[in-house]
């Protein structure tokens, strides 16, 4: 799913999540967070760099295990089991189904005459 507008995003966002959810594609108890409220399953994006983790901003994986206990989620990206713990949830992660498009000119707009 692609959209231009934030707000078109979190709409499709929501959309997504209800049906993931119906199918039981995401599963569980969930954890809210500033970016939304997350199961296992879901798909997420990832907003910073955290090298100690060895995530990039802009990194999305699949939630393996979500403990809102202990405020972890578990998360499967670029082939690895990271854990994300309290500190560095809030803010810097998202729900990452749809994908907000960026306006930039096309070659032929942008050519000066």
């Amino acid at each position: 799913m692609l959209a231009y507008r934030r707000a078109d995003v979190a709409d499709l966002n929501a959309r997504a999540r209800e049906f993931v959810r119906a199918t039981g594609a995401v599963r569980g108890c969930e954890l809210q967070l500033l970016g939304g409220s997350f199961a296992a399953g879901d798909l997420v994006v990832i907003k910073r760099n955290e090298l100690r983790l060895g995530i990039n901003n802009g990194d999305r994986g699949r939630l393996l295990a979500v403990d809102p206990d202990q405020h972890r989620l578990l998360l499967e990206c670029e082939g690895r089991t990271v854990e994300l713990g309290a500190s560095f949830l809030q803010g810097h992660t998202e729900h990452g189904d749809p994908t907000l498009l960026r306006a930039t000119p096309s070659p032929a707009t942008s050519r000066r005459a």
